[in-house]
């Protein structure tokens, strides 16, 4: 007897709580699409500061690899290329966008 009511009283509350699920279900996919939604927009700004900083990181590589074209491996090449001083005087400058 005393195990036929601890079942019932299970069934009782599991009936309660799909009841009041049932009664709610509405507010409660309501409450879950509002806050779905502002996990999406938060990503969102993750995703576009990423993007920005990826973007701020390649133009900070590139402005390094420029700098170390222009001092060292143009000037280190041009040695390589034409070591006489003399004739290396003789050339033109090139093209500063080049």
């Amino acid at each position: 007897m005393l195990k036929l009511l601890n079942i019932l009283a299970r069934g009782s509350v599991a009936q309660a709580t799909e009841d009041l699920y049932d009664r709610n279900a509405l507010l409660i996919l309501d409450q879950q699409i509002r806050e779905t939604r502002a996990a999406l927009e938060r990503s969102r700004r993750a995703l576009a500061l990423a993007i920005a900083g990826d973007q701020a990181e390649a133009r900070r590589a590139a402005a390094l690899v420029e700098v170390f074209w222009v001092h060292h491996l143009c000037p280190a090449l041009l040695q390589a290329l034409v070591p006489d001083p003399d004739t290396r005087r003789l050339l033109p400058p090139g093209d500063a966008q080049a």
